[in-house]
């Protein structure tokens, strides 16, 4: 399996990454498709290590909440970022862990935290600091639907 400049090998049996690398979510929606097409792949490799043509295996389906992007941000106090993604989910996530590496140090600091914006899908600080999106839903909390925790998000709601 090749992804951008990646390349990864994986089980079929379990999904296990074999060699190589792979963005964390992409790891993971290469195994849910596996875990969907595992016959399919299995008699497809069957039939390919007899030389025979393979049969062509549907895509993972993806809705628009499967990759979702941020569009709001709001900084809080404790180190915490409360997100509104594309899809209209709300989460909270801790940045805590990374605080002590690199370039996250600088975010420390409450005043230049709060200067956090919701920029490219994903979050930025003015000095380049930035998330990937992916990591922000997936380990974000899922606030419960319809609870709007972020400044913006409550007035275009109303206006949509």
């Amino acid at each position: 399996m090749s992804y951008q400049d990646s390349e990864a090998v994986f089980a079929i049996a379990d999904g296990r990454l074999l060699r190589g690398r792979l963005p964390q979510g992409k790891v993971r929606l290469v195994q849910a498709w596996l875990e969907v097409h595992r016959e399919d792949v299995m008699a497809d490799w069957e039939l390919a290590s007899r030389g025979e043509p393979v049969f062509t295996i549907e895509p993972l389906k993806q809705e628009s909440a499967a990759n979702p992007r941020v569009i709001a941000v709001r900084a809080n106090e404790d180190h915490t970022l409360t997100l509104t993604f594309t899809s209209g989910e709300v989460r909270v996530f801790d940045v805590r862990p990374h605080l002590e590496f690199g370039v996250f140090r600088e975010l420390r600091d409450v005043g230049y935290f709060r200067a956090v914006r919701a920029a490219g899908g994903t979050v930025r600080w003015p000095h380049g600091q930035d998330l990937c999106p992916d990591i922000l839903c997936e380990e974000g909390r899922k606030l419960p639907r319809g609870q709007v925790a972020v400044r913006g998000a409550r007035s275009a709601r109303r206006r949509a």
